[in-house]
């Protein structure tokens, strides 16, 4: 794993394991989901799982997460790997 995609999965990870600990995060079981949607290659059951991010209190560190590195499998704070993508590709294009 490069070194900047491991210090922003421990961030990451450090942030929702405290959060876990007040409620269940839905990607660790707080919802009705099945857990293998939120590792998921296919587009389809990222898209499914992405709406309970709404509901997760380090979704916009997640989401950061995500587009920084838009290759992960799984939704990261509500978006697919594709629209992560997306997203990452503009952010390269501006000036």
């Amino acid at each position: 794993m490069p070194p900047d995609l491991a210090r922003s999965w421990a961030r990451l990870a450090t942030a929702a394991d405290r959060a876990h600990e007040q409620r269940p995060l839905p990607c660790r079981g707080g919802s009705d989901t099945p857990s293998e949607k939120w590792a998921s290659d296919r587009e389809s059951d990222q898209l499914e799982a992405a709406p309970e991010c709404a509901r997760c209190p380090v979704a916009l560190l997640c989401r950061r997460h995500g587009i920084e590195f838009p290759n992960e499998a799984g939704p990261y704070g509500g978006l697919s790997a594709n629209q992560r993508r997306t997203l990452a590709r503009k952010r390269k294009e501006r000036p």
